[in-house]
């Protein structure tokens, strides 16, 4: 006689009920213009009240950019080039780092699967109330939510310029900021980016 033994999940977590976190990250930039992607992997640390690091390494442990958002200033370091900007939440800011004109609080939406607010989003959700998509008309944006499991999920984001992939893992709901999380500190010999 065999007995079959097995956990029961609670499922795909809802992060739209979430605080803040720690996440491993892999994300995939595929540039649509140039014909050329690349993967990075990136620690993330996030507050849904609108703070945000992400720190960016190579597979083989480079680091190669960091990124900090605190409330309504945003600031990022690009190692191998050198440069640094310091300066308002804006759209083109991001452009200068990954070439795509996104505004950088979408990473908000896209962590804590909450629907964009302004007027030009329109957004879907399953019969369990998670986020499917999102798409944005104007800017021919579209955010999907998908393949959730517990804490895990990639999100895309498809936009005439790139593609997006996230790949969410390893979810720490501990994650306790300290005063140096949400600060960057730029090295003197890097130039502005303006």
């Amino acid at each position: 006689m065999f007995t079959l033994i097995g956990c029961q999940t609670s499922g795909p977590l809802k992060y739209n009920n979430i605080q803040r976190g720690s996440w491993t990250t892999r994300i995939l930039v595929r540039d649509k213009k140039k014909n050329k992607s690349f993967i990075v992997n990136v620690d993330l640390k996030a507050e849904s009240s609108g703070n945000l690091r992400m720190d960016a390494t190579s597979s083989f442990g480079q680091h190669l950019a960091s990124l900090v958002i605190l409330n309504e200033g945003m600031s990022y370091i690009v190692v191998p080039q050198k440069k640094y900007y310091q300066g308002k939440l804006e759209s083109s800011a991001l452009k200068r780092a990954i070439g795509v004109s996104l505004d950088p609080k979408l990473l908000f939406n896209l962590i804590f699967e909450q629907a964009p607010q302004t007027k030009d989003w329109s957004c879907a959700k399953d019969k369990k109330g998670y986020l499917v998509d999102c798409r944005n008309l104007k800017d021919k944006t579209v955010i999907v939510w998908k393949n959730r499991d517990a804490s895990r999920k990639l999100v895309t984001v498809e936009h005439p310029r790139a593609s997006i992939q996230l790949n969410f893992a390893n979810f720490d709901p501990e994650f306790k900021p300290t005063e140096k999380t949400f600060a960057l500190k730029v090295p003197p010999s890097f130039k502005r980016i303006r």
